[in-house]
């Protein structure tokens, strides 16, 4: 499984964003009524992430439905890969 290059880079880039959801996930860990703070967690959470390869002026203070309306498949969205953050194990 490893002898394939698109496994090893999707396991690297699972470790990598692994510190965005570790952040995430202790405030959902302890018993509470915590649905009122589940909307704009998720939401900051699609922020983090798609700040990694999103020009961040497309996706400036944009919230949920507009975050997905971003369409990620126009290259004038997306930042250049040297301006991309990526995990230091990845080649560019």
């Amino acid at each position: 499984m490893l002898n394939y290059p698109r496994t090893y880079i999707q396991l690297v880039f699972i470790a990598d964003v692994a510190s965005v959801f570790s952040n995430f996930l202790p405030m959902f860990q302890h018993e509470g009524r915590l649905i009122h703070t589940l909307y704009f967690a998720l939401n900051d959470l699609v922020h983090t992430l798609m700040l990694r390869f999103v020009n961040s002026a497309v996706v400036g203070t944009k919230m949920a439905g507009d975050l997905v309306a971003i369409d990620v498949n126009d290259i004038t969205n997306l930042r250049t890969l040297e301006d991309m953050e990526v995990c230091e194990a990845c080649p560019r």
